[in-house]
């Protein structure tokens, strides 16, 4: 029995790098980091337009200064002068002054109502962080969520495909369903992420769980067959029953591009219904 693929999930630090490549420096927001929440406590990590490197030594608990509130209160949270101001606490005092700053806001990536990462932007003098910029970082940290959900959900998948390598053949084949649910919801998350190496490693364990766990051949004609990732992704979801819309929903498609790729689909397998084509695409192991 050969090991499941490795899906090695990719450094979650790159996304918070990607927000800090794509947003320009302005007056409003000349400092711009943040970092991940690693147990209880925000490590921050990464920093763009910074003088020196004190801030990414710092460790956030709960409540603690800026960051601690937008996590503890699971929403942006800005003030004019760090240094002055009476609303946080004041543990990283020293680094703020060392970087001269005054203005700032905390943005938390909340993923299932739990803080996953802190988003800050700062400015050195004493203003109001103007809104459009909280807006750009609150917009940024819903795409990091997603991406970090679309994550998780693939550790978690990857997961069961283990439990079902190493299970044994009567408990795998009482798993059937499981392994069907979990190669739809995949390829549904293949579709969700904007890392395309996610999404490569996510269809092969889908095709790992299309192929099932077992080193039988190839069952006969199924070379013949090759349908492309789209026509996959919307048979797995018409196999779980799904109409048409629901499958358009799921896939970002519309119903009747939907329809166009079953025709396809229909006509590759050389039958006239859509349970024709899951019970045929089964014995093909183009599905699990």
């Amino acid at each position: 029995m050969s090991p499941p693929p490795d899906v090695q999930r990719p450094d979650d630090r790159e996304l918070i790098r990607a927000w800090l490549r794509r947003a320009d420096p302005t007056p409003d927001a000349a400092v711009r980091f943040g970092g991940l929440v690693l147990g209880r406590d925000l490590e921050i990590s990464e920093l763009r337009g910074t003088h020196t490197r004190v801030l990414a030594t710092q460790r956030v608990g709960s409540g603690q200064g800026l960051g601690g509130q937008a996590m503890h209160r699971n929403r942006p949270v800005t003030v004019q002068d760090y240094v002055r101001s009476p609303a946080i606490s004041h543990q990283f005092d020293h680094a703020v002054r060392t970087e001269r700053l005054a203005a700032m806001a905390a943005v938390p990536v909340t993923v299932g109502g739990r803080p996953r990462a802190v988003l800050y932007t700062a400015a050195r003098t004493a203003q109001t962080v103007h809104p459009h910029v909280v807006e750009q970082a609150v917009a940024a940290a819903r795409a990091i969520a997603r991406e970090i959900e679309v994550r998780d959900e693939v550790d978690r998948r990857v997961a069961l495909l283990r439990v079902i390598e190493d299970a044994e053949p009567d408990a795998a084949h009482d798993l059937a369903d499981a392994v069907r649910d979990a190669h739809a919801e995949l390829l549904i998350l293949a579709h969700a992420t904007t890392d395309p190496a996610v999404a490569e490693a996510m269809r092969a364990v889908a095709a790992r769980l299309a192929g099932g766990t077992t080193t039988t051949p190839e069952p006969a004609g199924a070379a013949e067959v090759r349908l492309t990732p789209r026509e996959t992704d919307v048979l797995a979801q018409v196999a779980l029953g799904c109409s048409y819309a629901e499958v358009g929903a799921r896939l970002a498609l519309t119903p009747i591009t939907v329809k166009s790729y079953m025709r396809a689909v229909l006509r590759k397998l050389g039958v006239h219904s859509r349970t024709e084509a899951v019970a045929v695409a089964r014995r093909l192991r183009l599905l699990p």
